[in-house]
């Protein structure tokens, strides 16, 4: 899906599809992608094999948006030319669209500390906590899934954004419960996307 950051956001082009067009986009390549395994040609499908480690395995993948809480801070922070500091490029991506919200200090005017427990840190990783978020607390995928406070403040203008029409909770549902019937309908995808973890 199109990100609503930066050039995509200033020009309107972020809505240009929906979750359920990109879905049906991505199950044609992931198809594509099994054909090619099957002709004895080794491709793998990287957002798959990620999503893969979650679900056959017990190891993290450090992928920031699929965390529980939010990744946003945790597993990188983003420090822009101009000093200030960010829980992750999208956030900063906001800031350059004139919105501060995930700010979190400046390199030269504040501490270590001041930086890491400031607000735009704070604020989004409190509520990204998907165990606790109306719409994920009782969502089957769960383990499998994360939060993207960016995102959904960008899109929905809160942290958590409405689950129902969510965009990122609609691609990764629907990538999530295909790789799930693959692996549990079709031996031969099953035998391919095994060998992607």
């Amino acid at each position: 899906m199109i990100s609503p950051y930066g050039f995509a956001g200033r020009t309107g082009m972020s809505g240009a599809y929906e979750a359920a067009e990109w879905l049906n986009f991505y199950k044609k390549g992931l198809a594509y992608v099994l054909e090619l395994n099957y002709n004895g040609m080794p491709f793998v499908e990287q957002y798959a094999a990620i999503l893969l480690r979650k679900i056959l395995t017990p190891f993290g993948t450090g992928f920031v948006d699929l965390q529980s809480p939010a990744g946003i801070g945790i597993s990188g922070i983003i420090y822009n030319y101009d000093g200030w500091v960010y829980p992750s490029d999208e956030s900063r991506m906001i800031a350059e669209m004139g919105d501060y919200t995930f700010r979190m200090g400046h390199l030269l005017r504040d501490s270590y500390e001041e930086i890491m427990m400031s607000g735009g840190l704070l604020n989004p990783l409190i509520e990204s906590v998907a165990e606790s978020v109306p719409g994920c607390s009782d969502c089957g995928v769960l383990p499998y899934c994360g939060a993207d406070p960016c995102r959904h403040y960008r899109t929905h203008g809160d942290f958590v954004g409405y689950k129902p029409t969510s965009g990122f909770c609609n691609k990764n549902m629907g990538v999530i419960k295909h790789l799930i019937r693959l692996l549990e309908d079709d031996h031969r995808a099953s035998r391919v996307l095994r060998s992607w973890v």
